[in-house]
């Protein structure tokens, strides 16, 4: 599988072209270039209607957080998993999962 960065060394000539797709990168993936799969990459950005889409502020990906951090959605999960009468383990792998429900 062909990587975005090593895309990159082939497809782009410019250093500055280089740097932007390193940082756009970056910025949505958290991740360096060579890290990610091209696939992977066109993917992602398609399924999100394009790259600008994922770099926007306003109205986009990056637009929303989640008042009190996105460590409340565990905690919530673990609260309704035990309030159900399951039990939720830590450090513990996975034996199985079984889904309730349509």
């Amino acid at each position: 599988a062909q990587s975005v960065g090593a895309w990159a060394e082939g497809a782009l000539w410019t250093a500055t072209a280089k740097e932007t797709l390193e940082l756009a990168v970056g910025m949505v993936f958290g991740a360096h270039p060579d890290r990610i799969s091209m696939l992977f990459f066109l993917s992602y950005v398609k399924a999100a209607g394009g790259l600008v889409q994922l770099l926007e502020t306003r109205g986009a990906a990056q637009d929303s957080t989640l008042r009190g951090g996105a460590q409340q959605l565990s905690e919530r999960l673990r609260g309704a998993v035990e309030a159900a009468g399951g039990e939720v383990r830590l450090d513990a792998p996975a034996e199985r999962v079984v889904a309730v429900g349509p």
